[in-house]
């Protein structure tokens, strides 16, 4: 009996929220939203069975220090970005189907300017003096294509995905003279490929949005 009575309450609490997203079929809708690409906000426009939604979040971290195999970096990062998708809404307890593009992602620059003494790089150790300061890139995320599935209208907004970005890349180089040491470049090369190799088994970016979208329509 109890079980009956958990299921009903389920069907009615599917229900409830359902009716928004049936209910108005042609609508206009905004709210906040906390994101994967951070804190932001959404906006929608419905019109029957088909919206155009677009949404941006920002993670504010500007700088962080960081330490690599002993060599301390300063990170400088752009952590954020925005979706804009077509989406589709079938007709069933709110559920939203979405396809479209992601704009911004994952990046950050950073580098390592106060080296001393030797540095070890790859299989190699290296003298700071001739490596001058150490450069790195790391890129993850957009223009890419990206999908998403939830409930989107007025009240709940929520939904999960992702972005066919590929795997994220990285870059590191040397300003200092050893970089004419072709020795050096091969070491400096398998620090790189070593790093991008745990990397690769991330070849897309996982999208995750939750929010609440005020509104009105007809």
């Amino acid at each position: 009996m109890r079980a009956i009575k958990g299921l009903f309450s389920l069907i009615a609490i599917a229900g409830f929220l359902a009716i928004p997203a049936q209910g108005q079929m042609v609508g206009t809708y905004f709210g906040p939203q906390v994101s994967s690409l951070g804190v932001g906000a959404s906006a929608q426009v419905k019109l029957l069975q088909f919206s155009v939604s677009g949404e941006f979040g920002l993670i504010p971290i500007k700088r962080v220090n960081l330490s690599s195999d002993g060599i301390e970096y300063g990170i400088q990062t752009d952590l954020g970005g925005g979706l804009v998708l077509v989406n589709f809404h079938p007709g069933v307890l709110g559920l939203t189907l979405g396809g479209g593009v992601l704009i911004g992602g994952y990046n950050a620059y950073g580098d390592a300017n106060n080296l001393v003494d030797l540095v070890e790089i790859g299989d190699g150790e290296y003298n700071a003096s001739d490596i001058g300061s150490l450069e790195g890139n790391f890129d993850f995320g957009g223009p890419a294509a990206a999908f998403m599935i939830g409930r989107r209208s007025g009240g709940l907004n929520i939904g999960v995905g992702v972005a066919l970005t590929g795997t994220p890349k990285i870059n590191l180089t040397a300003t200092g003279p050893i970089t004419a040491d072709a020795q050096f470049m091969t070491d400096l090369n398998n620090e790189i490929q070593s790093a991008q190799a745990e990397l690769n088994n991330i070849p897309v970016m996982p999208l995750l949005r939750i929010g609440w979208q005020f509104g009105f329509g007809i």
